[in-house]
This record gives C-alpha cells, sequence and structure tokens, in this order.
C-alpha cells in the first residue's frame, strides 16, 4: 500500500497534468490539490532549470519557449535516477533528436550531446596527474610498454556536423559563422585544466591515438597505430608533451 502510493506521488510530481482526483483523494488533510501543484511546480522547475543549465546552446538555437516544453515532456518521459541535478539530462541529446519538431535542425542531438560532455567534464573527479618529467625516465623498452591513463575529465567527440563552430558562433565567442561541408569531422578533445574547461580541435589521428589509450593500450600499440596513419616519432613526441603540460594523463594510483 505504501509502496503503490510513493509510486503514484513520484508520478503525480512529474505528471505535466494537475493531480487527479482518484490521487488526492487518497491525501489526508485540506487542499490536498493545491498543496501537490506547489510540488509539482517546484520539482518540474528544478529539472528544467538544470536542464537549461547543462544545454545554454541548445536552448538559444531552439529558443527558450521550445526548450521550456521539450524539458518538460522529457521530465515525464525521462525522471531523474538519483538525487543529483549535475548528473540530470544524460538521455537529452537522443531524446530531442528524436522529435519529430527538429527534424530540420539534424546538428541539434550533436550539440546537445557536446554541451552534455562539457558538464560530464567539469563534474568529473579530480585526479593526480602524471608528472611531466615521469617518461623521460625510462628506457625505450619500458617506455613502449606502459599504459597511460587518461584524466577522468578528458572526453573524446566527433560528429560529421561543425559542433564546435556552431557553439561558438551560437554562444557569440566567434563572429564567423559555420562553414558546413562534408568533411567536418573534426574530432574535439573536452577537459578540465586549472578549473578550466577546454575543448580543442584535434586530428583524427590524435584522436585516434587517445581512443587506444582510454582502452589501455600500451604507448607502443599506440604510437603503432599512429605511424600507420601517417604520424612521426616527432609529432607523437610533440603531442605528448602538449598533453602532459595540460595534465590529460594521471598517475594509476589516483584511478577511481
Amino acid at each position: 500500500m505504501l509502496h503503490d502510493l510513493q509510486k503514484q506521488f513520484k508520478q503525480t510530481l512529474l505528471s505535466p497534468k494537475p493531480p487527479s482526483p482518484q490521487f488526492t483523494d487518497q491525501i489526508a488533510g485540506p487542499a490536498a490539490t493545491e498543496r501537490l501543484e506547489i510540488y509539482q511546480n517546484n520539482v518540474r522547475d528544478s529539472l528544467s532549470i538544470a536542464l537549461a543549465a547543462a544545454f545554454p546552446v541548445t536552448e538559444k538555437i531552439v529558443g527558450t519557449r521550445f526548450f521550456k516544453q521539450a524539458a518538460l515532456y522529457f521530465i515525464k518521459a525521462h525522471p531523474p535516477q538519483e538525487a543529483c541535478l549535475s548528473r540530470y539530462g544524460a538521455d537529452f541529446p537522443f531524446w530531442l533528436g528524436q522529435q519529430p519538431q527538429t527534424a530540420t535542425l539534424p546538428y541539434l542531438s550533436d550539440i546537445a550531446l557536446y554541451e552534455w560532455m562539457r558538464v560530464k567534464s567539469w563534474f568529473a573527479a579530480g585526479a593526480l596527474p602524471l608528472p611531466s618529467d615521469s617518461l623521460t625516465k625510462k628506457t625505450e623498452e619500458e617506455l613502449i610498454a606502459t599504459k597511460l591513463y587518461l584524466a577522468p575529465s578528458v572526453c573524446l567527440f566527433q560528429s560529421s556536423f561543425p559542433i564546435f563552430q556552431i557553439w561558438c558562433w551560437t554562444h557569440k565567442i566567434t563572429e564567423t559563422p559555420p562553414l558546413f561541408s562534408k568533411n567536418a569531422r573534426t574530432p574535439l578533445l573536452i577537459y578540465r585544466h586549472e578549473d578550466v574547461l577546454k575543448t580543442e580541435e584535434i586530428s583524427e589521428r590524435h584522436a585516434a591515438f587517445l581512443t587506444s589509450l582510454e582502452q589501455e593500450a600500451f604507448i607502443g600499440d599506440a604510437l603503432d597505430l599512429l605511424l600507420s596513419t601517417g604520424g612521426s616519432i616527432a609529432e607523437f613526441q610533440q603531442f605528448i608533451a602538449h598533453a602532459l603540460q595540460r595534465n590529460l594523463f594521471i598517475l594509476p594510483l589516483s584511478r577511481n
């Protein structure tokens, strides 16, 4: 009985409709409907605000009015599964891309996904960075048999649309309109460095290199992959130095 009542209460809070008389009749006390509507509004407002904070450029593209309505339907279809607002919205990009009203904006889902990766990166756990001189102390044999572990805030993203250009232009970071082309698959590296969220456009070769490290490949295997796609030892050394400066790698013992 209590479980059923709690389930109905949760459904009522997340429903865009007023509380049903069948449910309010079960609640003791005066003005049950009015009191439930206050709870409904508070829950919906909190979740809608959380979604708007996570997807600001997505909201700008579709407009505030549409975004608020979409948020309400999403909240109903995908209620929170844990008591943490910073983790709410992971399913929103895919859900938004499936809505008939967004069919004329084929890049919208990827924009939202990029924004969600920024959220993930920002709220990722901290970890001890790998010292910049830790690799120079190793012999060649030791180096190729070493594994590098990416920092929790590191995210890799790739789309067939110029997502970073669209995001920057919509966010008014740049005045240059995005250039749509068939070869817009520029991988994005998202990470947090010194409490600042960063995004870099990287080559597909470097993205593949980082992906292999993410899959716990040895440096030697990741290097072979880079060399097989036209890279060089000098390029490898430069990229590793760049990554170490930005704390993209962490000490193994600091992994969660």
